[in-house]
């Protein structure tokens, strides 16, 4: 009798659990996801609720595999095709997800900013193009993209018509463990690849809640002489005040169970390139020696479209 009451426990614990399996796309289906509102202006750009948030995805993906290491197919008309007026200046989402955060923004900033959202897994980028058709927004749009691979030629395709205003790096996957570190999505290449293609005054904003990485994606763009960061203390983290004032949905949850987040902003500034050889410099802060280079030998280049220059600058006025 005993050894039948054991393999009837043990039959109803895997039902339950093929029961948990079998129902859990449901259950995420109907996660309730925060609604991502504008603190300015309206008092609604857009809310995301149950209705809109039905998929599944992948939460993970190794940008080092040989498949996402080819580089992106793109006509040579995708800038003009993709967005209504390609002479606005870009804001670029570096790991946008699911793209609620850049339509939000585009939306909000009709007219006046075109919001480009790259994302590195591309069935995120088809749920990121159905919310943006409901959107209809025209200033918006979205690419299944490795940045490490595929950025150069963006930024290329981008300044034939326009600027590049902002590029934002915010709550990227953190990769906890040591070996995958490399497959973070800021690394030293990126940053001088950045400082080459964009043009000074070109604002970078970074902000997660894992310290470690808002520590090292920092220290990167700080130790780039074409950086200059707009707080020369490393102990000041904005952790009051988000520039761009519009949370993403990390950042909602993350506000709720009041956990702090890290951000900094700094601003790309004019260095001389050729002085500055690429595969030395790369190998300098890959192996954890950051290049020293003092603010006070740095020239800023204040973005005239930065809030919180501006921001700054009023307070110091008042004082």
């Amino acid at each position: 009798p005993h050894s039948g009451l054991h393999w009837r426990v043990k039959w109803s614990m895997w039902a339950v659990v093929l029961m948990g399996w079998l129902l859990l796309p449901f259950r995420r289906a109907g996660a309730l996801v925060p609604a991502v509102q504008s603190t300015v202006g309206s008092p609604s750009v857009r809310s995301f609720t149950r209705s809109t948030v039905c998929y599944n995805l992948r939460q993970h993906a190794n940008p080092l595999s040989s498949f996402l290491q080819q580089p992106i197919e793109l006509s040579d008309t995708w800038v003009e095709d993709q967005f209504e007026d390609p002479t606005l200046p870009f804001h670029i989402d570096l790991g946008c997800a699911k793209g609620r955060f850049c339509i939000a923004l585009g939306e909000r900033e009709a007219g006046a900013l075109n919001v480009l959202g790259l994302e590195l897994r591309g069935p995120a980028v088809d749920i990121a193009n159905r919310h943006l058709e409901r959107s209809g927004a025209k200033n918006v749009g979205f690419l299944a993209s490795n940045v490490n691979v595929d950025l150069e030629r963006i930024l290329g395709d981008i300044r034939r018509h326009s600027s590049v205003q902002r590029i934002a790096v915010q709550f990227p996957d953190p990769m906890f463990k040591k070996r995958h570190r490399k497959r973070r999505i800021v690394q030293p290449a990126l940053v001088d690849m950045i400082a080459r293609h964009t043009d000074p005054g070109t604002e970078i904003f970074l902000q997660t809640d894992v310290f470690d990485v808002a520590e090292e994606m920092r220290l990167f763009f700080r130790s780039h002489p074409g950086f200059c960061d707009t707080h020369e203390d490393l102990s000041d983290w904005m952790s009051h005040f988000n520039p761009i004032d519009l949370p993403t949905e990390r950042e909602v949850g993350v506000k709720s169970r009041s956990m702090p987040v890290y951000r900094s902003v700094l601003h790309r500034v004019p260095f001389d390139e050729a002085s500055l050889p690429v595969s030395e410099w790369v190998e300098e802060v890959s192996d954890g020696t950051l290049r020293s280079v003092p603010q006070s030998e740095r020239t800023l280049v204040v973005s005239p479209n930065s809030k919180y220059l501006l921001k700054t600058r009023a307070g110091s006025e008042s004082e």
